[in-house]
């Protein structure tokens, strides 16, 4: 961080830095961030849904339903109205 004083404001942006910047900032989150690639699909009759090739089965009484599809690295995770209904672990890898 620059000591130097600064051409255009009283001070040096170490100490704008601390007056401004330092007392806003959050502590960093514990868990990595992970991609997570969300579609929403519609449940076949069969009582399946497709991604990447792939089918993977949800609750028969959501035929003809749209879900969303929350694909993460290792995991597929299925929402009817924002509620969890079914989860696949997978080793896809997302893109």
């Amino acid at each position: 961080m620059s000591n130097r004083q600064s051409k255009y404001l009283k001070g040096s942006r170490k100490h704008w830095y601390e007056i401004i910047d330092k007392p806003n900032l959050s502590p960093l989150p514990r868990h990595a961030y992970e991609y997570t690639d969300i579609k929403p699909v519609k449940v076949n009759i069969d009582y399946h849904v497709q991604y990447d090739g792939h089918f993977y089965s949800v609750p028969h009484h959501l035929v003809g339903e749209r879900i969303d599809l929350h694909a993460k690295f290792n995991m597929i995770e299925l929402y009817f109205r924002g509620i969890l209904v079914a989860n696949h672990a997978d080793n896809i890898a997302t893109a």
